[in-house]
């Protein structure tokens, strides 16, 4: 007695390929949505972390003050300049309920290019004195290509810029940020204006 060899048929093949090929389309139009808005919501996340670095740097600046033991001094990938700075609170102090006090110190802002990273450090009055930080750096931006510090000097009949600052304030700190993603460079520019430099 013979058996009976089954075996798929052509259309059951045809058929077959047929669904696999539309599922495969299906999922890959899904992944290929899925990174195009993952791409524009990284591009809003990093948006809003420059606007955020902005305000804080533009904050500080403003900040700043005349003081003699504390000079300001500025670079191209980094500024360092006296301030009011928030830090923890004595214990025995009036202001110890509130856990943090405002005080005379010392902000630094530098651009690690290798990372990609901004840095800022901050010094109570003591700890700028005797060089020295408040603990480890803190990463307040992440994921740009560059970002530039430019000091500009109220003149005459118009700005001046600087390479360097030092003791006296600038009137003016020009903040430019550059992000690049899917090959498109985004760059922002801030100036900020310190009042002390006018």
């Amino acid at each position: 007695m013979r058996r009976a060899l089954r075996g798929f048929t052509f259309v059951e093949i045809l058929l077959t390929t047929a669904l696999l090929a539309l599922l495969s389309l299906a999922i890959f139009t899904a992944f290929s949505n899925g990174l195009r808005l993952w791409d524009r919501v990284r591009q809003a996340v990093v948006a809003e972390d420059v606007a955020i670095f902005l305000d804080r740097i533009g904050q500080d600046l403003r900040n700043s003050f005349v003081f003699s033991t504390i000079p300001f001094e500025g670079e191209g990938d980094q500024c360092s300049f006296p301030s009011i700075v928030h830090m923890p609170a004595d214990r025995r102090g009036s202001r110890a309920p509130e856990g943090t006090a405002e005080g005379i110190g010392r902000v630094r802002y530098v651009f690690d290019a290798a990372e990609g990273i901004v840095w800022r450090s901050q010094a109570d009055y003591g700890q700028a004195f005797a060089g020295q930080w408040d603990g480890a750096p803190r990463a307040v931006l992440k994921d740009v290509s560059e970002v530039r510090f430019q000091y500009f000097s109220a003149g005459e009949a118009e700005a001046h810029e600087q390479a360097r600052s030092e003791e006296r304030p600038p009137a003016v700190v020009k903040v430019t940020v550059r992000h690049r993603m899917s090959g498109e460079e985004r760059q922002w520019e801030r100036l900020i204006a310190l009042p002390l430099g006018l």
